[in-house]
């Protein structure tokens, strides 16, 4: 069948391309959202010109420029700029409006006047700092795998509060057991520490919780984990090591009869994506929020990441 020819073109950097299907500049522009109409001159960037090109939209009028490998070399730059456009791709066939700032996507739903959304994009062994994943809150996350599929992630800064109420003894009689301690008929919480044959061993993070409150006075020195547990507490959670689930901790909002909430690990030292997602997938399998913990600072700061079926 004879291709049809329609009138205008389309150019994006040196490469022109002539409209070979739905209409002329105007048209293309109406329909899918993209460039510029400049009299009978439809101006693409980059990924607006592959993304028509590979739909069969235009087609390339330079010599040479007879596939879409060699039009990529030409408009793209480097490996980052084409994960942006798998990405880019992955929404437009979902039937997104998409924009693109620098190495953030804006997405926005078609027809919707809302604000749109800033998609950040990073591959399955990029690092990423907890930095990196808090300003990501403002929008969503796209990780793109070895195989170059798309999973979407949402993170959310939190300052979690929980409900339980605790009563400590004015004092308590502790003694060494390794790196662990022992205690004998002194009324903690029941949920603290592991009763074992009449003793409740206390592990590294609750002898430092105890000692942030007076009731251990040798000097201790500080681990993250311990921070995170201390912290925890004074927020009022019920705190559980999170061994089984590959994490630091599980959480209880209330107490140990209902549902765990969360679990935590730390994020204090960037990390590869591929773990974060590991962490993200277990949790969500499991019914309970991904946090992780930054210690750089005084104050222990939270971050929830979540998995989105869709967007």
């Amino acid at each position: 069948m004879k291709e049809r020819r329609l009138s205008g073109k389309a150019i994006c950097r040196p490469v022109s391309f002539r409209i070979v299907s739905d209409g002329g500049p105007s048209t293309i522009h109406s329909r899918y959202s993209v460039g510029k109409v400049e009299g009978d001159v439809l101006s693409l960037n980059p990924f607006e010109a592959l993304y028509l090109y590979q739909k069969g939209k235009i087609k390339p009028e330079n010599s040479g420029m007879d596939s879409f490998e060699r039009i990529c070399s030409v408009l793209v730059s480097d490996a980052e700029e084409l994960n942006l456009f798998r990405v880019y791709l992955y929404f437009r066939e979902k039937g997104f409006r998409i924009s693109r700032e620098g190495s953030i996507l804006l997405l926005r739903k078609k027809n919707s006047s809302s604000p749109p959304t800033k998609v950040r994009v990073w591959r399955e062994d990029d690092v990423s700092s907890f930095a990196d994943i808090s300003a990501a809150s403002d929008g969503i996350i796209a990780l793109l795998d070895g195989q170059g599929a798309v999973t979407i992630f949402r993170s959310t800064v939190i300052d979690p509060e929980g409900k339980a109420e605790f009563t400590w003894p004015g004092e308590i009689k502790a003694s060494r057991l390794g790196e662990s301690m022992y205690i004998v008929h002194d009324p903690l919480p029941a949920w603290f520490g592991e009763e074992f044959q009449g003793m409740t061993i206390i592990g590294r993070p609750e002898i430092e919780f105890l000692h942030s409150i007076g009731l251990i006075i040798e000097d201790i020195a500080p681990t993250g984990n311990g921070r995170i547990f201390t912290d925890l507490v004074h927020r009022k959670f019920i705190v559980k090591t999170g061994f089984k689930y590959g994490s630091a901790f599980r959480t209880y909002e209330i107490d140990l009869e209902h549902h765990a909430e969360c679990l935590v690990s730390d994020l204090t030292e960037p990390e590869e994506w591929y773990r974060i997602s590991r962490a993200v997938r277990v949790s969500h399998a499991v019914r309970k929020k991904m946090v992780f913990s930054n210690l750089s600072e005084e104050k222990v700061r939270y971050v929830a990441v979540e998995r989105l079926d869709e967007v």
